[in-house]
């Protein structure tokens, strides 16, 4: 089925038919090198899959415009057997033509090795591992296995791999394998994959909350550390983040008229620090209270702040805009104006105050 979706099931047709069946590839004990040499012209360097599809093909073609006997002796002279193509090809036929009872497009294939392995990989995904060092691959639910070989993949193994299935002889090995990547083993198992997220943060550049992504596949892990958009998995926090790092310290790119307004505020606020000497400004939780009490819930960024804002301010261009009492803690009431400017040698000089207690321009 996975095959006919992606338009691969002729291919695939001829590889499940060859593992139905005994492998034809002989390895007689004295004669092992020279079977395995002989069988090259088939072998893949990335798919024991492809390397039957190439000896299929090979066979095929030996088989036109030529005699039985001519054909056996083809076979024989690579260390084939005869008898089980002869198996492999029944066994094909009566799948084809299950398939084609069932409308099924059987002479379709478009000859994408890509196509063809996801089609092959969506019933083998309990056989993906990654690997972990020589021929030895971390799989899912905790197993690790080793490349058999016997597999063309043996002698240069791939970073990920997904195989047919897994034999426990003096361990536990992988037979007829492929490689692959995360990425396709995701477009596969998307609907199988769990995601973890942690360390949300704001990303000025992008103007939205990010967090790490962790994706696992029965326990084995796929991806790990990719920053990927928060605002869909939680957007609870990813809006609180966002009001807190955009809105309340600024970290965003504003131009609007709400942000010029209480910027304009909070520097009068600063100026009356000085003249108290203490903090008057409300504290970065109570500002952030005061944005969220008027940005509606779906609001998680700065391009769905946006949105909302321009569609706000039509209605009323105050939106946003805070005053100085609203911005004000109740102790900054009944603070004495402080003089701004001294009389020094006949000259009055101006006078600005601040409170940045153990910085150089503390003071006045």
């Amino acid at each position: 089925l996975a095959a006919e979706e992606r338009g691969e099931l002729r291919d695939a047709l001829v590889i499940v038919a060859g593992l139905a069946g005994q492998d034809p590839r002989l390895y007689p004990p004295e004669e092992g090198a020279k079977a395995r040499a002989a069988q090259e012209e088939f072998a893949d360097p990335a798919s024991d899959f492809v390397s039957l599809l190439k000896l299929w093909q090979a066979w095929r073609g030996a088989r036109r415009g030529t005699s039985r006997r001519q054909a056996e002796r083809w076979a024989e002279a690579r260390y084939l057997s005869p008898r089980r193509l002869r198996e492999w090809g029944e066994i094909h036929s009566q799948l084809t033509g299950l398939c084609r009872d069932a409308g099924m497009p059987v002479a379709h294939g478009a000859g994408d090795r890509g196509a063809l392995h996801k089609a092959l990989l969506a019933g083998l995904l309990g056989h993906i591992g990654r690997r972990d060092e020589g021929t030895r691959y971390d799989g899912p639910r905790g197993t690790t296995f080793h490349l058999h070989p016997a597999s063309g993949l043996h002698e240069k193994p791939p970073g990920w791999v997904f195989a047919m299935e897994l034999v426990r002889t003096s361990r536990l090995f992988a037979r007829t394998v492929a490689a692959t990547e995360p990425g396709q083993i995701l477009a596969v198992a998307a609907h199988l994959v769990q995601r973890s997220h942690e360390d949300p943060r704001w990303n000025p550049r992008r103007g939205r909350v990010e967090a790490a992504e962790t994706v696992t596949l029965f326990g084995l892990v796929l991806s790990a550390g990719r920053r990927v958009n928060y605002g869909p998995v939680d957007p609870v926090e990813s809006r609180r983040v966002f009001i807190r790092e955009a809105l309340v310290r600024g970290r965003a790119n504003h131009r609007d008229r709400f942000w010029r307004h209480n910027q304009a505020a909070i520097a009068r606020i600063r100026e009356r620090e000085g003249e108290a000497r203490r903090s008057l400004l409300v504290p970065e939780g109570e500002l952030a209270a005061l944005y969220e009490r008027q940005i509606p819930e779906q609001v998680v960024d700065l391009r769905s702040f946006r949105r909302w804002l321009r569609k706000a301010a039509k209605r009323d261009p105050e939106v946003l805009c805070l005053s100085d009492q609203d911005l004000a803690r109740d102790a900054a009431t009944g603070i004495p104006e402080m003089p701004g400017s001294v009389e020094l040698l006949g000259r009055a000089l101006p006078v600005s105050y601040r409170f940045r207690p153990g910085q150089a321009d503390d003071g006045a």
